[in-house]
C-alpha cells in the first residue's frame, strides 16, 4: 500500500465518523422523547444506532492511532489490533443487524397485532443475540490471525494472515447479499400490506419508509457489497486489496453509516416521530 492512500483513508474516515455519530446521537434524543407505539415500532433502530455509533468511536480511534503512527515513524501493533478488531468485527455486527431488522419489519407487517404484544420483544433479544454473536466470532478470528506486522505503514491488513482475510469478507458478502433478499421480500410484502390497509396517515408513513429502504440499499450496495464484490475473489489468489491500495474498507464503511444516519434524520425532520406511529421500521442500514 502507498502511504499516500493510507493517510488519505485515515483523514477521510474521521470526519465521515464524527458527523454520523453526531447525527446518530441527536437521533437517540428523539426517538427517547417517543412513547407508547412509537417506540415499539423504533425499538429495534435503537440497537443499529448502538452499534453504527461503537463503529464509528471504534473507526475514529483507530484511524487516529494509524495517522499517529505514520506520522512518529514508529507504532504499536497490539494497539492496532485492539482498534481494528473494534472496528471491522463491529461492521460484521452492523450486516447481521440490517438482517434481522428486515425480518423484524416483515414480521411488524404479516402479524401487526401479534407483534406489538409479544414479537416485538422477541425480535429485539434475537437480534441482540445474534450481534455480539457475530461480533464475538469476528473478534476471536481477528486475534487468531494476528501476525508480526508485514509493512511498515500501520494497518490492520499487515498484521492479519492473509488466510484469514478472504473468508471475513466472504462472510460479510454473504450477510450483505442476503439483506438484499430481505429487503426485496419486505417491499413485496409492503405492497400487499398498503393495498389492505385504509388508514392514510399510516400509508403515507410506510411510503415514506419504502423510499429511505431504497435508497439505503443502494447506499450498503455501493459501500458494502461492491467492494466486496471485488476484493473476495481476488483474496482466494492471495491477493490483499486493502494491503494494495490501503485502509479504504475504513472510509467507506464511515460514510456509510452517515448516509444511513443522514436519510433517517432527513425522515425524521419531515414526519416527526411522535406524530406518527407507523407499523413498519425504517431501516437505519
Amino acid at each position: 500500500m502507498t502511504l499516500v492512500s493510507s493517510i488519505v483513508f485515515y483523514i477521510a474516515a474521521i470526519p465521515l465518523s464524527t458527523l454520523a455519530a453526531c447525527l446518530n446521537l441527536r437521533l437517540f434524543f428523539i426517538f427517547f422523547k417517543c412513547k407508547g407505539g412509537d417506540k415499539r415500532q423504533y425499538s429495534t433502530l435503537f440497537l443499529t444506532l448502538f452499534v453504527h455509533l461503537f463503529f464509528n468511536a471504534a473507526s475514529i480511534s483507530y484511524s487516529a492511532f494509524c495517522l499517529l503512527g505514520i506520522v512518529q515513524g514508529t507504532w504499536n501493533p497490539l494497539v492496532i489490533l485492539w482498534t481494528g478488531s473494534c472496528t471491522f468485527a463491529s461492521v460484521s455486527a452492523i450486516g447481521t443487524c440490517n438482517c434481522c431488522i428486515s425480518i423484524d419489519r416483515i414480521i411488524a407487517m404479516r402479524r401487526p397485532i401479534q407483534y406489538g404484544l409479544r414479537y416485538s420483544r422477541w425480535t429485539q433479544v434475537a437480534t441482540v443475540v445474534l450481534m455480539l454473536t457475530m461480533y464475538a466470532l469476528a473478534s476471536l478470528r481477528h486475534h487468531i490471525a494476528y501476525v508480526a506486522p508485514q509493512s511498515d505503514i500501520p494497518a490492520f491488513s499487515s498484521i492479519m494472515s492473509p488466510v484469514a482475510v478472504g473468508p471475513a469478507s466472504l462472510i460479510k458478502t454473504i450477510l450483505s447479499f442476503v439483506n438484499l433478499i430481505l429487503t426485496i421480500l419486505f417491499i413485496r410484502e409492503t405492497r400487499v400490506f398498503l393495498r389492505r390497509l385504509k388508514n392514510t396517515q399510516v400509508h403515507l408513513s410506510i411510503k415514506a419508509a419504502n423510499q429511505v429502504v431504497i435508497l439505503q440499499v443502494i447506499t450498503e450496495a455501493l459501500f458494502m457489497i461492491f467492494p466486496d464484490i471485488i476484493a473476495v475473489p481476488l483474496s482466494f489468489f492471495g491477493i490483499s486489496l486493502p494491503a494494495i491500495t490501503g485502509s479504504i474498507p475504513t472510509p467507506l464503511c464511515a460514510a456509510y453509516t452517515f448516509v444511513c444516519a443522514l436519510l433517517l434524520t432527513l425522515k425524521v425532520r419531515k414526519e416527526h416521530l411522535s406524530q406518527t406511529s407507523p407499523v413498519v421500521a425504517v431501516k437505519i442500514g
